[in-house]
Order: structure tokens, then C-alpha cells, then sequence
């Protein structure tokens, strides 16, 4: 045992030195880990989308509808640069990316809204882009229903109704929405676990196909047991990983401002498995990889399938079971879901228990798997890729 425990051990300082002395693995392990994290979270510092441009074709020009402009250009959401005398006017706005929406507030509005009438306004919102479609949707309706229920009011107290009463009749149920675990709204506390955890993930995977492309075209041959190269090589990138996990979710959350409520115990608890199913899952896929272009031809292009099977992007509850299976093959997915309970909703370690038993699946899965690749054809993908052609020239014709 402590002999297996010294290989390992010297599997391990080998793998570090590699990682650190190989310039394409090291530009990807060290340098693309804090340029991806800092890069892809850039665009989301304001957190939220703020005075999205729209239009207004104000077609009653009465005291009345300049209050509604001036309760729009006073909500944080919205904001009201160009007025435009008809539809036309509007429409090319609109398509020319100057405004985002646009509103029609009809003749007579004023009018009809005194003698007790409905009063259409037609909004016409861009719906092609949800996070700003739900904010202006958000934004409007806030501003005409404070304005529909201050009319009502005010011809309930005309009426001989009490204010009070007034409120009471208008709004006979106080409903209150009371948002958790991300308060403001914020995209970026939204998008932050999603980023970072397909960031370690990602150039994990390829920072390990380098290395293993490296191998493959030097011609280098392992003569250590398949187990314990595997396990020490998988320990020397989790290693790495595990710093930079820390720092990214315990140090940037106070640079950032960003909710974590997790303590080091639970959080090393539960990335230890992610970290290591990754490390395997990296060296499995590395088994096809001959030259060190192949990984990046292989593995890249898989950053932008991760994402949407991710249960981020569309929920994991509406994909086809088939789909949805696959989905939790992937190491982060669990580790995503996981990590949110965990870090932003404040949850124990026992309510991640079920993501945290997935990975350590995921983990003993692809560290079998790669290891009977290495029993079964050699440390590189040469010999398998050459014992697959073997095979196939071996069928007999047909």
C-alpha cells in the first residue's frame, strides 16, 4: 500500500511539473482560467438591464398623457428619448436598434379615462430578446397600473368613499412578492456559478488533451500500472483546480459583491468530486486525441452543447428523458445545480447530497473507464486509433 502510495506520489509531482513546463497546457490550466472568468462575467457588472430606450406616439398630447411620459422616464427601467408622430416613424426606430419597444397612447385617452371608459395603450415590446423583453414588460406594466389604480381611487373618493376604503376596494388582496436568494434581480449573480464552474471545467478538459497530445506526438510510453496513473494524474489537475475554485468562489464573491453564503468545509466537500470527475472525464476523452489541434477540435467546440445542457439556459425537468440523462453525464451540470443550492440559497450540505453522489458516480465512472483503456490498449490514443483500424481491416469482405 505505501508502495502504491509512493507511485502515486510521483505520478503527481511528474503531472504538475508537466502542466507547468508544457507552455500550451500551462497558457490554457493558468492563464485562460482568470482571463475566461474575468472576461465572461465583465458584461453583467451593472446586473441588471437599466433605462432601455423606447418610443412614444402620444396621440392625445393632454396633461394626462405627459404624466404617464414622465412616471415612464421615471421608472429605473426605462427611458424615453424620441417621440414620434405615427407608427411608421416608430417602426423605423425600432428596426434601426434606436429604441426597443414602442408605446401608442390614443386619442382622447384623458377623455375616456374621466368618464369611466377602458382605454387601450398599445405597447409594442422586443420580444426577441427575453432579458430585455421581461424588463421593459416590468417596467410598463408598473407604470400604468400605479396609474390605473391612482384614477380608480381618486372616482371612489369622488364617490364619497374614504381613501382608505377606496384602497381597500381597489385592491382587496395585498399581494406581496418576496424574491429569494437574488434579491435585485441580478443577472450576473444569475449567470455567476454557471460561468465559472464550465470555466474550470472547460479548460480543465483541454489543458488535459494538450497534455496528452504532447505525449502522443513525443511518442512518450508510461510503464507504470494504468491505475495509478490515472488516479495521480487525476489528483494533479484536480489539485490545480481546487485553487482556483476557491478563489473564485470565496474571494471573488467580496470583490464582486456577489451572494455566497457557503463555509470552505462544504464547499471543499463538494467540489472535490466535481473536480475529479472532470480530471477523469478529461483524460478518457484525451484517449482519441493524437495530436494536440485534435483536442481543441474535439473539446471547444463541446464549451456551447455544456451550456444548454446545463438546465440553465431551458430547465432539465422539460428536456426529453433521453436528452435529460445525458445532461447528468456531464460533471457540471450536477456541480451547477449543486453548487447554487449550496453557495447562494444558503442550503446545508445534505440538501446537495444527491448532485454531490452523482459526481462521485461520475467520478469512479470515467476513472474505471479510462483505466481499462489503459489496460486494454496502452497509455496512448495512437494504440487505440491503431487497434480500431486493425480491427476494421480484419472484417472479412463481404
Amino acid at each position: 500500500m505505501l508502495w502504491n502510495l509512493n507511485k502515486i506520489k510521483q505520478v503527481f509531482i511528474c503531472e504538475w511539473h508537466n502542466m507547468l513546463n508544457d507552455r500550451g497546457a500551462a497558457l490554457i490550466m493558468i492563464g485562460a482560467v482568470f482571463l475566461y472568468s474575468i472576461f465572461y462575467l465583465a458584461p453583467f457588472h451593472n446586473h441588471i438591464a437599466r433605462e432601455i430606450p423606447i418610443g412614444v406616439i402620444n396621440q392625445d398630447n393632454s396633461a394626462l398623457s405627459r404624466n404617464v411620459i414622465r412616471a415612464l422616464n421615471a421608472n429605473e427601467m426605462i427611458k424615453v428619448p424620441e417621440f414620434y408622430d405615427n407608427l411608421e416613424q416608430a417602426k423605423t426606430a425600432f428596426y434601426q436598434n434606436k429604441i426597443r419597444a414602442f408605446i401608442v397612447i390614443p386619442k382622447n385617452f384623458a377623455h375616456d379615462i374621466r368618464r369611466g371608459k377602458v382605454t387601450i395603450v398599445a405597447a409594442y415590446l422586443d420580444s426577441a430578446y427575453l432579458i430585455i423583453y421581461k424588463q421593459l414588460t416590468g417596467g410598463i406594466n408598473e407604470v400604468f397600473s400605479a396609474i390605473g389604480a391612482k384614477t380608480e381611487i381618486q372616482s371612489l373618493t369622488k364617490q364619497g368613499f374614504k381613501k382608505q376604503q377606496a384602497h381597500a376596494i381597489k385592491n382587496p388582496i395585498d399581494f406581496i412578492q418576496i424574491p429569494l436568494f437574488n434579491p435585485v434581480g441580478s443577472y450576473q449573480n444569475y449567470i455567476y456559478p454557471m460561468v465559472l464552474i464550465l470555466v474550470l471545467q472547460q479548460t480543465m478538459l483541454i489543458g488535459i488533451g494538450i497534455l496528452f497530445g504532447t505525449r502522443e506526438e513525443r511518442k512518450q510510453k508510461d510503464n507504470e500500472n494504468a491505475a495509478i496513473l490515472v488516479l495521480g494524474r487525476g489528483l494533479a489537475y484536480a489539485s490545480l483546480y481546487l485553487i482556483y475554485a476557491l478563489i473564485f468562489f470565496l474571494l471573488f464573491p467580496l470583490i464582486a459583491a456577489y451572494p455566497a453564503s457557503s463555509n470552505i468545509f462544504e464547499l471543499l466537500l463538494f467540489l472535490i468530486p466535481f473536480l475529479l470527475s472532470t480530471a477523469f472525464l478529461g483524460q478518457t476523452l484525451s484517449a482519441v486525441c493524437k495530436t494536440r489541434e485534435c483536442c481543441f477540435f474535439i473539446l471547444i467546440p463541446s464549451s456551447v452543447p455544456f451550456i444548454f445542457l446545463s438546465g440553465f439556459v431551458w430547465p432539465l425537468e422539460a428536456m426529453p428523458a433521453a436528452v435529460n440523462l445525458f445532461a447528468k453525464l456531464i460533471p457540471s451540470t450536477s456541480a451547477m445545480h449543486g453548487l447554487v443550492r449550496l453557495n447562494q440559497m444558503n442550503a446545508s450540505f445534505y440538501m446537495t447530497l444527491s448532485d454531490c453522489l452523482i459526481l462521485w458516480i461520475l467520478c469512479l465512472f470515467y476513472y474505471s473507464f479510462e483505466s481499462v483503456i489503459y489496460l486494454s490498449y496502452g497509455n496512448s490514443s495512437y494504440h487505440v486509433l491503431q487497434r480500431f483500424r486493425l480491427h476494421q481491416t480484419s472484417l472479412p469482405e463481404l
